[in-house]
């Protein structure tokens, strides 16, 4: 949704995939922000991806949002040597110097396959990141709404009518971080913020989206970090709000545009739409130079 599997895993020495939006059924999420979350894929490498994406992705008739392709095939047998790598520039400089040195020790390995790397600008970047946190905050504001202590969610043990229960529930269940979520989002929905809010940051969605694919069409994927640092310390929950929107940079575009990414040895990889195959094949080819 927000990026956290994505950092979770750089964080962890682990891969996942956040595949393109509407290729794996989101029937029987609890939603948050529908418009770009997605069921995604931890394992230990890359051909564990593969197989795991290839049972779960396809059509389903249950999940409005699925596309109507029956099935998706994946592969780890890209021709690497013939591909175009950029590093988006803004983000580059946005890591700290232990990130920067994950993403030049990738982009050499990748090289060391034939592949060529280069470092592109993408003016976009914070826009995107902002727009994603309006979309992002505003459907969660809609979404747990569900939470009422009736037939959804906590209820809580003591109340004297319907009002109460909403809020004593709602309370005392949510943490601090989504409750700044939904009071965000109610603000950039409400009467007069609508349009220089919620309706800019859709229509910011679209300029992302067009900006990608015409980088998308010089270069086969993009190398970016995933995450500003690679440890974190403990920090107060009422800084949690701040936090979680500073690192968002790394991992909004993905999420505001519906393209893949993979997170794997650290750094993040994205691709166009059903380019699954060139994240796969990437870091599957990057495994092999360290076997």
């Amino acid at each position: 949704l927000n990026g956290a599997p994505r950092r979770a895993a750089a964080l962890s020495d682990v891969n996942f995939i956040k595949p393109t939006y509407g290729t794996v059924s989101r029937y029987g999420i609890i939603s948050c922000a529908a418009s770009g979350e997605q069921v995604g894929v931890y394992a230990s490498t890359a051909a564990d991806i593969k197989d795991i994406l290839g049972v779960i992705a396809g059509h389903d008739s249950k999940d409005g949002t699925s596309l109507p392709q029956e099935k998706y095939e994946y592969s780890l047998d890209e021709d690497i040597a013939s591909m175009k790598i950029c590093i988006i520039a803004e983000l580059y400089e946005k890591a700290d110097s232990d990130v920067k040195a994950k993403i030049d020790a990738y982009a050499e390995k990748i090289k060391s396959l034939g592949a060529t790397v280069e470092t592109v600008s993408l003016d976009c970047v914070e826009q995107a990141q902002t727009a994603w946190q309006i979309l992002m905050a505003a459907e969660t504001c809609n979404n747990v709404s569900r939470f009422d202590g009736v037939k959804y969610g906590y209820r809580t043990p003591e109340y004297k009518n319907i009002d109460e229960l909403y809020v004593k529930s709602r309370t005392e269940a949510f943490g601090f971080l989504t409750k700044a979520t939904v009071i965000y989002g109610s603000d950039v929905l409400s009467k007069g913020r609508y349009e220089n809010c919620y309706d800019k940051a859709l229509r910011i969605r679209r300029v992302v989206c067009d900006k990608l694919k015409a980088i998308l069409t010089s270069y086969d994927a993009i190398l970016t970090p995933v995450c500003g640092k690679t440890e974190y310390k403990p920090y107060d929950a009422l800084s949690a709000f701040e936090k979680v929107y500073e690192e968002s940079v790394f991992t909004a575009i993905p999420s505001i545009t519906g393209m893949p990414a993979l997170s794997a040895k650290g750094v993040q990889l994205i691709a166009d739409s059903f380019k699954e195959s060139v994240l796969l094949s990437i870091a599957h080819g990057v495994e092999r130079t360290e076997a």
